[in-house]
């Protein structure tokens, strides 16, 4: 039988509790302190590491990612103690979000709103909640204020779209000629706000500005509002891959019946009959995936063509069916193996393991 356990709890007092509270928090904010000065002087030099990062791998408890974010709290609070000319201690949370923002006045203008929000609930300082909203706000703003697209300010204004999806879409676009960033900010106003589609467009509509060749995606964005069926507002990547599928079987088709109708023509013309017509399909290849291209094949490729893609690879790697050099091999062995049971396997001589009754044929490599 096992005994009964009694755990018994030694509550501290209210005044106990917060006093351990204050000095954990201390700590932490001394800790913070000396890992800034610790950088910024350089100390890992002089103990023999190449960088920062190295000495937190091999001489810290705690992970170096959280050493750098508890360096760029510190000098957050560094920064605001300047500005407000008393010390500012923020929780690591929170600083972690100030962080984010480019400039010290920034910084320091975030941290006043989301105090404004703390103390607007009866709170002594904000929440990492209140400190993100506050973050939002001022990257909004500045984005709006600074952007030289309109389209897309206006949108990130109507919080249609994240400031950071802002900046992302103004990168795309200060890339692209003018053109491009009139035709694709006209597409953000007929509704479209998927990045991924976004990013998609600017893309293939400076390639045709920079190659004139039409391109049918966009033509059927053009005249029909829809991708794939789908209004812009609600359309996801996956509509524009299968919009891109469909063209691209419209073109295979095309391509085939152009040529039927050549070699058709050309046949008549000379009174032979019209030549095996040999029909293109579409298929994916995976780069480092000869599996998934090999699946990929079957799909759409019968055991005949399959067959004699096979003998043309072996062909372009520099082998030869050679059933005579087999039939001696298999001498030397001890080994009859009949023409009549020879089938194809690709393996050099070298390599070649077989078993009594094994059923073999050889490709050769030819050497050059």
């Amino acid at each position: 039988m096992v005994a009964n356990t009694i755990t018994y709890i030694n509550r501290m007092t209210a005044t106990e509790a917060r006093k351990l509270t204050d000095d954990i928090n201390n700590h932490a904010e001394l800790l913070r302190e000396k890992l800034l000065r610790f950088y910024n002087a350089e100390g890992w030099q002089v103990l023999g590491y190449e960088n920062f990062k190295a000495w937190a791998i091999a001489e810290c408890r705690f992970d170096w990612r959280h050493a750098y974010r508890l360096i760029g709290v510190a000098r957050v609070e560094e920064d605001l103690t300047i500005i407000e000319g008393d010390t500012i201690s923020v929780p690591v949370n929170v600083g972690k979000q100030l962080a984010k923002l480019p400039s010290i006045p920034l910084q320091h203008e975030a941290y006043q709103l989301a105090l404004a929000k703390a103390k607007a609930i009866n709170k002594t300082e904000p929440t990492e909640k209140q400190a993100i909203e506050a973050v939002n706000v001022i990257e909004k703003r500045e984005f709006v204020r600074q952007s030289p697209h309109k389209v897309v300010a206006q949108m990130v204004a109507n919080d249609e779209l994240s400031a950071k999806d802002g900046l992302k879409i103004t990168y795309w676009l200060n890339q692209s000629p003018p053109q491009t960033q009139l035709y694709v900010q006209e597409k953000m106003v007929d509704g479209l706000c998927n990045m991924q589609i976004l990013h998609l467009l600017v893309n293939r509509h400076r390639q045709y500005i920079r190659t004139g060749e039409v391109s049918r995606n966009l033509t059927e964005i053009d005249t029909t509002g829809y991708i794939a069926g789908v209004p812009l507002k609600r359309a996801t990547e996956k509509d524009w891959d299968r919009m891109a599928m469909q063209h691209q079987a419209q073109i295979i088709a095309e391509e085939k019946a152009r040529k039927e109708a050549e070699q058709k023509a050309l046949a008549a013309a000379n009174g032979e009959e019209p030549p095996l017509i040999v029909e293109p399909k579409a298929m994916n290849a995976y780069t480092n995936s000869p599996e998934e291209t090999l699946s990929s094949l079957k799909i759409v490729l019968d055991d005949k063509t399959l067959d004699g893609l096979f003998e043309l690879m072996a062909k372009e790697r520099g082998y030869v069916r050679s059933e005579t050099i087999v039939a001696n091999y298999a001498t030397v062995e001890d080994m009859v193996v009949t023409h009549d049971d020879v089938h194809l396997w690709l393996v050099p001589r070298n390599d070649l393991q077989c078993k009594n009754g094994d059923i073999v044929e050889l490709l050769m490599r030819v050497k050059s």
